[in-house]
């Protein structure tokens, strides 16, 4: 099979003809060649799904997301009320909002570069997930020098020293996918709710596993700090 036609993956009915029409061919075909014409067919639809791992994921005619239920964050605070507040007494069951692009893009499917950053972070969330609690917990330290420096959150800031203390002062409620990609890691910002601080919460933003920054929960989400980053690191 041979003179394969490029595919619009933007055009789901010509992806559905593409694979019928392979399994015409392969009907028609016998011995060496049905074995072709599979490896053909199971191509084609490693392709559709590299297109868009989530493609219905339109939220609020506005954005691109979904829900997501994350192991790695059972058990710390339920935070998915407005701006990041408790929303139930009971902990989390690791439900979170995933974000793509929150600096804005527009509604149409990802791109397959696109695609490509957002099954990073599902191949390795778990990984990312646990550098964020070892930055947060470091940046909670009292040595920690560069948050005295920058913030003053007074003495009734809790003392943080392992997973279980952060668990009973924050809740994670936004994961959000920067569209920058040097070397082809993303941007990943993680959005919390906190008890010291009610009114901008807390942020974390990560390139791989690597911390980025921590403080206030814009951090999470503005793209401009992400792209400075890649500006030094580049």
């Amino acid at each position: 099979m041979t003179g394969r036609a490029a595919l619009d993956f933007r055009n789901p009915a010509q992806l559905v003809a593409s694979i019928q029409e392979h399994c015409r061919q392969l009907r028609k075909m016998g011995g060496t060649h049905v074995k072709a014409a599979i490896a053909e067919i199971e191509r084609t639809l490693r392709e559709i799904r590299s297109m868009n791992p989530r493609p219905d994921n339109v939220q609020s005619n506005s954005w691109w997301g979904t829900r997501l239920k994350l192991r790695s964050w059972v058990g710390y605070q339920s935070r998915l009320g407005p701006c990041g507040s408790i929303d139930r007494p009971d902990p989390s069951d690791g439900t979170v909002d995933f974000i793509f692009s929150p600096g804005g893009r527009g509604l149409e499917p990802l791109s397959s570069v696109e695609a490509k950053l957002v099954r990073w972070f599902e191949r390795n969330e778990p990984t990312v997930s646990q550098a964020v609690k070892k930055a947060v917990i470091s940046w909670c330290s009292p040595l920690c020098f560069d948050r005295k420096r920058k913030f003053s959150f007074g003495r009734d800031f809790p003392k943080i020293e392992t997973e279980e203390d952060l668990k009973r002062y924050i809740g994670l409620y936004a994961i959000n996918i920067h569209h920058i990609t040097p070397n082809g890691l993303p941007y990943i910002g993680y959005e919390f709710g906190c008890d010291w601080e009610e009114k901008h919460g807390l942020g974390v933003l990560m390139h791989g596993t690597r911390a980025v920054d921590v403080g206030f929960a814009d951090v999470a989400f503005l793209s401009s700090i992400a792209e400075e980053d890649a500006k030094r690191s580049g």
